[in-house]
Formats: structure tokens, C-alpha cells, sequence
């Protein structure tokens, strides 16, 4: 609550405080034990001067409301006020108004509480069982103080907002001059050392900025002998700033160069001179110009004529206008173009002024207002400017459409000044750059929008839905297998694939439709304008029976299919790429789902996507993070029914997830191409285990390491032997294991890799055998030493007859190319009985153990653990 005073007509004080000739306005928190006391305080304040605009505090939670809500001048504080604790409130007042001064104001103050609240922020105490002579001493004191400390914010802010403008002047002035040209440099008269040189000085002198900065006068080692003595001179006449020559310096490569060279005072805040300037310009072109000219002059002995032969050799239109705008001389094509055009008003002595003025009056109004601007422009250089102006317009001849470009450039001489006109048409590489645009926006074999037309065709269509609440739908289609087709005919079958491809998806939607090529097999479709989902529905199965049907390409029935994203505004999302992502996931969707169908996006979508997004950014961390695990699962010999070796599994120790499922991350680290790098980490390690188990005398087993269809090529060879190297393994206990489907990829040209490997004396073993389509001709040309049974036969094996004439097969087979045989997957004492019955060599799987940590493979080892007898074969 807010207590006003009477208070008299008053006027504003500089510090903003409402005050008379003898009064201040006092914005006053207060906190008093009794309405008396505040009654008589308020009369005090008003005997002295102020006029008190008071709030009263009763709690502390009055004073955590009312702290924030203005800016005070006071708060007094009585500790006797028994809902208002007296530390605490100043703790508020602290940590929320720590500038506002703080009484302590009670008819009597204990010296301890005293000196706490002091220690806790309190300005002073007054006690008014005396009088309260003290109190407005006091007030005065803090109120000086706070408007210095305010006083002081504000030059430090004006500092602090200095010295970044200065800062920021530095920054534009740096990217300025590294900007032009020009070479620009600054020589600091104190430290006679250039403080600053811009990198044309490189490209100018052909020299380092560093030798410049180093040595000041580096750049005169260079001027050409001819002329150092007039540059010499001309300095030492101009120490200050003014110089202004032209001279020539020699390059490192023997090449002259022309410069001209300007130096300027740069002076302090108490106008000394403090820094010399320097800009210097490549002027070789334009010396070469000049001396041709001369030479022509020379030559020809006409200024005037010469003038004429060049004006009239040139392709453009050209007119010479005096200073009040009268053309004064034209070259041919000028007067040409004046007849044949019905142009006369431009004829030698009209006002061109007058005339583009009566012609911008003609105009439209966006015409009109670029006419009105070259004009301002013109007059400009004919009132002694120096910037060329320029405007590109269109005009229309003979029922064409044509582009001129119009250039005024200033023509000043020591006597007077002008300008002179030039109207060159630039219809051709105007037309060119209209199909350099289209280019950048269409693909080049479809001549269909690409990936940055259809987002900007999006983004004006997701402002037109807004303003009309409209729905729209954007599709991904990639076609299913494209690649195959391109692989076993060729890219120009491919690409006249894709064309009937687009012609196709164009025959099935609207014209108000956009069909786009993003790249590759891949397109999208804008469906603006759509009454429901089922609109979208339709457009997609038309398009997956469109394509359905066969293409005849160059003699060639090809088929191909599609698989559609669909993705909806404003259901899903209203931001164009959201939206493009949505409909690249739904579409990923749609591939799972086994191709040739559509699907709607879902935020389940966008949560996995976001959730592999995060997986795959972690896995690229793992390996150095050391986050890579390897566990061992023994493989057990049927006949013996001992361990005889073990084959090496992946695992990820993920620090918040846990243990990640190797289907979870091993085919991430087979799409990001991570897994060479971790598979050479893993035959690392495998082999440094296994030598670690051979010297404690616990059996020179075999190690088995899955190797990846991505790590066999020519380098596979080094890295192997680069951890048989580092682990001293004896290379024939190593065993690499290949999929059948690897094998068969690219059979012929692995053969080589492998018996690379297999020379090094290594092992060799095919797993998931049976699951593949390898033949026999190759079985015996593959440089292998087992077949592993896939755990597809053994999991029915008891059960199933088939799987036993199956896996009885194989291991017949393996044993007739003198291959051994390993069952993997084996989980039941009916399955290993089974197989040993039949001779398997060896098995592996969770009814002899589960995949295990080293230590607990070692645990095993050491206690010698082995099959039961009575289910071995003999």
C-alpha cells in the first residue's frame, strides 16, 4: 500500500526526483513496529525537506513484491517488527536491489543486532529514543552516494560502449581494405614501424607482408632504378602525408608493374600527426592505355579525330554530353540508331536531360522511379562527380524483346566538365544468364525443378496455405533397386530410365503440382491446394500403378518400382525442412515395409530417426572413448570335448545406455564406413587375447574374427598382419570368418584377397553357410578351412528331419573338400548328440556357454571345462 502526502506544486529536478525550490520527492520503502512511528518519521522527512512516497512493509514476502516493481530511493527498516525479520530482508534486498541504501531505524538497537545487519548490507542504524537529528544527515549521505555509484555505471557503460565502437570501427576497417584492390598501409610515426598492411601488398608488390612489417622500407628495395631518386625526393617533400607519384617496382618473377602511390596524415584526438597513411593502386593497365593513346595521338596528330575513329569502332552507342546536359558529338552507331530507331530527340544537340525526363514521365511507376534515379545519378557527374552510374532496361523492338544497358561515366577536363553515354545491347548475355539461372534450378537431364527450386516452390507454398488454411502434401519417392539396373546396363539406359520416370510422375498430378529431381533415383512432389489425406493417397497409388507397368528402354522391358513418403501440412509440421525430413523418413518407412508402397510420416518416425541420429553420433566416439568391448564364446570339439578355440564378439559398453545390442550398432558401423577402423581394433585385441592365453599354458587355441564385407580389399592383408605383428600370435591360430553372401558378392576378385591372406598361414572359414547361393565350383576355388553351419538348421534340428538331411549335407560336403565343420547356434543336449552323431567337428553356442568377458573365459579355461562324454562322437 502506497501512502501519498500533500505535497506543492513542484517541477522536475535533473535527477528526475519531482521537487519545488526547497523539497525532493522521496520514492521510501518503510517497515516500522507501529503506524506512530512512521506518522512521525513521515513529519520529520517533511520538516526537512523531502516529500516521502511511502510503501509499507508488514512481511518479507511484501518486500520480495514490492523490490522489483519500481526503483527506490530508501528503505528503512525496524527491527522490532516482528513479522519482518530484519537478516532475512536485507538478504532480499541484497541479492535484488543491492544499490538501494538501507536504514536501520528503531527507538532502541542491540549492538549485536546492530552490527550483524550491518555486516548483512544495512547503510547505518539510527536510534530515535533521543531525537532523530542523525536521520536526515544520513539520508543525504546515502542518497549522494547512490547517485554516484550511478553516476560511476554510467561513465563506465560509456567507456565500455566506446571502446566496443571502436573495436567494431577496427573490425569494418580491416574487412574494408582486405576488400579492394588497393594496397593500403599505415607507418606509426612513434614506433616508426608499419602497424598495418593489407594483402594486395602480396599481390601488388609480389612480396611478404611480413618483410614489410619487419623492415618499413622493404617496398622501396623494389622501385625500378629509373626511378628511385624522383620517389626520393618526393618523399622527403612530402614526410607528412601528400605524396602523390606514380612509379614502377619490379617483381620477384623480373615483371614491371606501374603503381601510383598516395600517403595521407592521420591525426590524434589532439590533432598531431600520428600515423602516415598509404594507398597503393595497380595503375599498369591504365598506363599501358594512356601510352597507346599517346602513341595514337602522335600518330594521327588529331585529338579529335582519334576521338571520333574510337568512338565509332566501338559496339555500343556513345554520346558526349556538356555540363548542362546537351549532347555534343556522337560516334556512328549512336547516329545510326537515332535514324533507323525513329530516335531523333537524341540527335547531336538535344538535351539529353530533358529528354530521358519527358520519357520517365511515361513510365510505369517502378520504371519510372529507376528512370528518375539514373537521372540523379547524371546529374551528379555533370555537377563534378565522379561515380559512373549505370541501368540495365528493356525495351521492345520490331515485336522483340530487348535488353540495353545504359552507362554514364564523367568526362571531366581541367577546363570543364561533361560526361560521356553509352548504350550497349546486352540481349545475349542477358538470355544467357536467364538459362544460367535455370540451369541452377532445374536438373539438367529431367529439365524437372531440383532440390533448391522445390524448396523455394515450398516455402511460397507454405505461405500461401497459411493465408488461405489450406492443406498441402509433400511426397519422397526413391525408386527401389534403380541401382542394379545402372550397374548391369549402364548409365545411359539408367538415365533414359529416370526420363520415363519423370514423364510419368508429371502425367500423374496436377499442373499446379511440382514434381522435382532431388538427385540420383530420388524425386518429390509439392501437392498444394489438397481437401484431405486421401487426395494425397490417390496421387500415390496412381503413381505406384504408373510405374508398374513395363518401360521399353532401347530394346530392354525394364520394371521398377517406388517407395513413397508422404508427409502433410499443417499435421505434421509448418517449416519447410521439418517437412522435408518428415517425408524422407516416411519414406525410409516405406523401403522397410518392403518396398513398392507409401507411407504416411508418424512421429514415431522422427523419434527413431532422431534416436539413430544420436546412436550413430555416439558410435563415432566409442572407439575413442574406449568404449569397445570384446566377448569370447568357447567352440567346443565333438570329439574331444574340449575347448579348442574361440571366436571373438563385438560389444558396445555404452557409458548412459548399457550394453547396446550388436543389431543395433554393427549395421551403423557398417553405413558409416566405422567399421574398419573398429574391425582392426578388434583383430588387435582378439590376437593379443589369445597370445595372452597361449603364454599362461592354457592351449594355443584357435581366435576367430568376423571380418566385414568393407574391410576386404588390398589393405586387409597389412592389417592383419599388423596384429599378428604387435600380438605375436602365431599366425595358424588365427581364423578370419567371411559370410557366404560376402563371398558371392564379388567372387572372383576376392579370391585374391583371400589367398593373400590364407599365404600368411592363417585360417579361412565360411559362416552362415547354406543360407547363401554359392556353387560348388566355387566352394573348391575359395581358399577356405571351414564351413560354419548356420543356427537356422540347428535350432529345429531335433525336431525336424529336413534340417538333419541339411546339416548332414554340409558337413558330407565339407568333409569331402577336407574342410572342417562347426555348428553354431547349438542349445540343446538333443541338438549337440545330433551333430556329433553325424561327425561335426566342432560346436559352439549356449548349451556349452554364452559369449563371455575375457576374465571369465580365462576362469573357464583354467578349470578345464568340457563336454559331457557321453554325447561326443568317436
Amino acid at each position: 500500500m502506497v501512502d501519498h502526502l500533500p505535497t506543492r506544486t513542484a517541477t522536475t529536478s535533473p535527477a528526475g526526483n519531482t521537487t519545488d525550490d526547497n523539497t525532493r520527492r522521496l520514492k521510501l520503502l518503510i517497515a516500522t513496529a507501529s503506524a506512530e512511528a512512521t506518522r512521525q518519521l513521515l513529519i520529520h522527512l517533511q520538516q526537512n525537506g523531502f516529500v516521502p512516497e511511502t510503501t509499507h512493509l508488514h512481511t518479507l514476502e511484501d518486500l520480495k513484491n514490492h523490490l522489483p516493481s519500481q526503483r527506490w530511493d530508501l528503505m528503512l527498516l525496524d527491527p522490532q517488527l516482528a513479522k519482518l525479520d530484519l537478516l532475512a530482508a536485507l538478504t532480499i534486498r541484497q541479492a535484488q536491489a543491492s544499490d538501494l541504501p538501507c536504514l536501520i531505524i528503531a527507538e532502541q538497537i542491540e549492538e549485536t543486532l546492530a552490527l550483524a545487519a550491518m555486516q548483512a548490507g544495512a547503510s547505518d542504524f539510527i536510534e530515535t529514543r533521543h531525537d532523530l537529528k542523525r536521520l536526515i544527515p544520513a539520508i543525504q549521505r546515502e542518497l549522494q552516494a547512490a547517485e554516484a555509484r550511478q553516476q560511476r555505471q554510467q561513465a563506465r557503460d560509456a567507456a565500455r560502449q566506446a571502446m566496443e565502437a571502436q573495436l567494431v570501427a577496427v573490425s569494418r576497417f580491416r574487412r574494408l581494405t582486405e576488400a579492394i584492390p588497393e594496397c593500403v598501409w599505415i607507418f606509426d610515426l612513434d614506433t616508426r614501424r608499419m602497424s598495418f598492411v593489407s594483402s594486395a601488398y602480396e599481390r601488388i608488390w609480389g612480396r611478404h607482408i611480413q618483410d614489410l612489417l619487419d623492415d618499413r622500407k622493404d617496398w622501396l628495395r623494389h622501385i625500378h632504378p629509373d626511378d628511385q631518386l624522383r620517389l626520393k625526393q618526393a618523399r622527403n617533400a612530402a614526410k607528412l602525408g601528400g605524396l602523390d607519384e606514380e612509379f614502377r617496382v619490379i617483381r620477384p618473377n623480373g615483371e614491371i608493374r606501374w603503381l601510383r602511390l598516395i600517403t595521407f596524415p592521420i591525426r590524434d584526438l589532439i590533432d598531431r600527426v600520428q600515423s602516415i597513411g598509404g594507398v597503393a593502386t595497380d595503375i599498369t593497365n591504365f598506363i599501358k592505355q594512356r601510352d597507346q593513346l599517346s602513341v595514337a595521338l602522335a600518330e594521327q596528330h588529331h585529338r579529335a579525330e582519334i576521338q571520333k575513329l574510337i568512338l565509332d569502332a566501338l559496339p555500343a552507342d556513345i554520346a558526349l554530353l556538356d555540363s548542362n546536359g546537351y549532347i555534343i558529338e556522337t560516334n556512328a552507331s549512336w547516329e545510326q540508331s537515332t535514324v533507323q530507331k525513329g530516335m531523333l530527340q537524341y540527335a547531336t544537340g538535344a538535351n539529353y536531360l530533358q529528354v530521358c525526363e519527358e520519357l520517365a514521365r511515361q513510365q510505369k511507376e517502378d520504371l519510372r522511379r529507376s528512370f528518375e534515379d539514373m537521372l540523379a545519378a547524371v546529374r551528379g557527374i555533370l555537377a563534378g562527380g565522379y561515380e559512373t552510374a549505370s541501368r540495365i532496361y528493356p525495351s521492345t523492338i520490331d515485336d522483340q524483346k530487348r535488353w540495353f544497358r545504359n552507362t554514364v561515366a564523367p568526362l571531366h577536363t581541367q577546363e570543364k566538365r561533361g560526361a560521356v553515354v553509352m548504350h550497349v545491347e546486352i540481349t545475349e548475355s542477358m538470355l544467357a544468364e536467364q538459362r544460367l539461372l535455370e540451369l541452377s534450378h532445374y536438373d539438367s537431364l529431367t529439365m524437372l525443378p531440383n532440390r533448391l527450386l522445390f524448396r523455394d516452390r515450398l516455402t511460397t507454398a507454405l505461405t500461401m496455405a497459411r493465408r488461405n488454411r489450406s492443406n498441402l502434401a509433400v511426397c519422397f519417392i526413391d525408386l527401389d533397386r534403380f541401382k542394379s539396373i545402372n550397374e548391369s546396363l549402364g548409365h545411359t539406359i539408367g538415365d533414359l530410365l529416370l526420363l520415363e520416370v519423370a514423364r510419368r510422375l508429371q502425367d500423374c498430378v496436377r499442373d499446379s503440382d511440382t514434381v522435382c529431381r532431388l538427385g540420383g533415383d530420388e524425386f518429390a512432389l509439392l501437392l498444394p491446394e489438397m481437401a484431405d489425406q486421401q487426395d494425397s493417397i490417390i496421387v500415390a497409388e496412381r503413381i505406384i500403378e504408373s510405374l508398374g507397368a513395363p518401360c521399353l528402354i532401347e530394346g530392354h522391358e525394364l520394371f521398377v518400382t517406388a517407395s513413397i513418403g508422404i508427409t502433410l501440412y499443417p499435421n505434421d509440421a509448418d517449416d519447410p525442412d521439418v517437412l522435408l525430413r518428415n517425408a524422407d523418413a516416411a519414406m525410409y518407412r516405406a523401403k522397410e515395409e518392403g518396398r513398392n508402397n507409401y507411407q504416411f510420416f508418424t512421429i514415431e518416425m522422427n523419434a527413431n530417426a532422431v534416436e539413430k541420429m544420436k546412436l550413430e553420433r555416439d558410435l563415432r566416439y566409442a572407439l575413442d572413448n574406449e568404449e569397445f568391448v570384446l566377448h569370447y564364446q568357447p567352440k567346443v570339439s565333438c570329439q574331444t570335448g574340449r575347448i579348442v578355440g574361440f571366436e571373438a564378439l563385438l560389444r558396445w559398453q555404452h557409458p548412459q545406455r548399457g550394453m547396446v545390442s550388436p543389431f543395433e550398432f554393427i549395421p551403423l558401423l557398417e553405413e558409416t564406413g566405422l567399421i574398419v577402423a573398429v574391425g582392426a581394433w578388434v583383430l588387435q585385441t582378439a590376437c593379443h587375447q589369445a597370445q595372452t592365453w597361449r603364454q599362461a599354458g592354457l592351449g594355443a587355441l584357435n581366435m576367430a574374427v568376423n571380418v566385414s564385407g568393407k574391410q576386404v580389399n588390398p589393405l586387409l592383408h597389412d592389417t592383419v598382419l599388423e596384429a599378428l605383428t604387435a600380438s605375436a600370435l602365431p599366425a595358424d591360430q588365427l581364423e578370419l570368418e567371411l559370410t557366404e553372401s560376402q563371398l558371392m558378392k564379388d567372387a572372383e576378385g576376392i579370391i585374391t584377397t583371400l589367398q593373400q591372406l590364407k599365404d600368411t598361414g592363417l585360417h579361412i572359414s565360411v559362416d552362415d553357410f547354406g543360407t547363401g547361393y554359392s556353387s560348388l565350383a566355387y566352394l573348391k576355388r575359395f581358399p577356405i578351412d571351414t564351413l560354419k553351419i548356420d543356427r537356422a538348421f540347428v535350432r529345429d534340428l531335433a525336431d525336424d528331419a529336413n534340417d538333419v538331411s541339411i546339416a548332414k549335407a554340409i558337413i558330407t560336403l565339407a568333409h569331402s573338400f577336407n574342410l572342417k565343420v562347426v555348428a553354431e547356434g547349438v542349445e540343446t543336449e538333443d541338438q549337440l548328440a545330433l551333430l556329433a552323431a553325424n561327425h561335426c567337428d566342432i560346436i559352439q553356442g549356449f548349451y556349452f556357454s554364452r559369449p563371455l568377458p575375457a576374465s571369465e573365459a580365462t576362469a573357464m579355461l583354467q578349470q578345464n571345462r568340457c563336454l559331457p562324454g557321453h554325447l561326443l562322437g568317436h
